[in-house]
């Protein structure tokens, strides 16, 4: 999306058409945003970025939480974690791709830096909240109890559920907090798979940063337009649970999962379904022009059109009263 996005977000902007994608490149949404809110907003436009594996299944995860959170407790969650349980499928080159654009986009400017550090780098400007910069390390989840480590698609999807947060504070609360982890479950081995994990994301990291280990990287990993077969994209699936804790006490678990490969298979349902619904006049009146999330344009919609088309669910597991 750096290299070739944004002249298709500027010509959409213009002319008041409606626009999505799957884009996971943080400084590229900002800029986005920066240069063309204004313009989208003018002329109709709805843009929605993030609208595949990320961020969906976090977005409309989170608001579908806080719905029944609020139905439950009559009060929303004030923080909520997602803990990736399962996913199953083939790696995607142009993840990859991308991956490797924003680290070497990064060794040359400070200001990308920036807004990979700023956990509320896609907030609206004037709003931003407690939490803090994702961690590389590995521990034990105070909400869920399990063993987690670093998700790398964090690094878009928080800063997605962020921005929806501030869009729909009344719904939202003033004081949400959110966080993304691998989860390897609660067992005697439980910590050593972290610790593993963890060390494995850093050393990715690492590599990432440092152009010579970066091009090695480049060569060994998959190229854009590779990915996984047909039976993988069909075989795969993936499970997420979300936790929630309001500030009385009061916990709540809502499953999120797809029947598919995340990259691929359930990512091209999600971009369709979000395509569908621009298509639809009667739905797209109700949403303000400009840059939307997953959960701020969608919405319930989105969410009942996934579970009924797309392959899709969202259930709440389990919910307790304070204490």
């Amino acid at each position: 999306y750096t290299k070739y996005g944004g002249g298709l977000v500027a010509a959409c902007a213009r002319a008041g058409t409606h626009y999505c994608d799957l884009a996971g490149e943080v400084p590229w949404v900002r800029r986005m945003i920066d240069a063309h809110e204004k313009t989208a907003e003018d002329s109709g436009a709805i843009l929605i970025p993030c609208s595949g594996f990320d961020s969906i299944p976090s977005d409309l995860g989170v608001l579908y939480l806080q719905l029944e959170s609020q139905s439950i407790f009559g009060r929303p969650a004030q923080r909520v974690h997602f803990l990736l349980k399962k996913a199953d499928g083939g790696v995607s080159g142009g993840t990859v791709s991308s991956m490797l654009e924003i680290a070497s986009e990064a060794q040359s400017s400070a200001r990308t830096r920036q807004l990979l550090r700023d956990p509320y780098s896609l907030n609206p400007k004037g709003t931003t909240g407690d939490d803090k910069t994702d961690s590389l390390g590995f521990g034990r989840d105070e909400l869920s109890g399990e063993w987690v480590a670093p998700f790398l698609m964090a690094a878009i999807n928080t800063r997605v559920v962020r921005r929806s947060a501030a869009l729909l504070s009344e719904l939202y609360g003033p004081q949400f907090r959110y966080a993304e982890y691998v989860t390897t479950g609660s067992g005697a081995t439980a910590a050593m798979k972290a610790a593993a994990v963890s060390a494995a994301m850093a050393s990715l990291f690492v590599g990432a940063a440092l152009p010579p280990t970066r091009a090695l990287l480049a060569k060994a990993l998959p190229k854009p337009g590779d990915g996984p077969d047909d039976k993988a994209r069909t075989n795969g699936c993936f499970v997420i649970d979300l936790v929630g804790l309001t500030d009385a006490g009061e916990s709540i678990t809502v499953r999120v999962t797809g029947d598919r490969d995340p990259g691929y298979g359930a990512t091209s349902r999600m971009l369709g379904e979000t395509a569908y619904l621009l298509s639809q006049r009667k739905m797209t009146k109700h949403i303000a022009p400009g840059f939307r999330t997953p959960a701020t344009a969608g919405g319930r919609h989105l969410i009942d059109a996934l579970q009924e088309r797309g392959g899709m669910s969202f259930v709440t597991r389990a919910h307790s009263p304070a204490g």
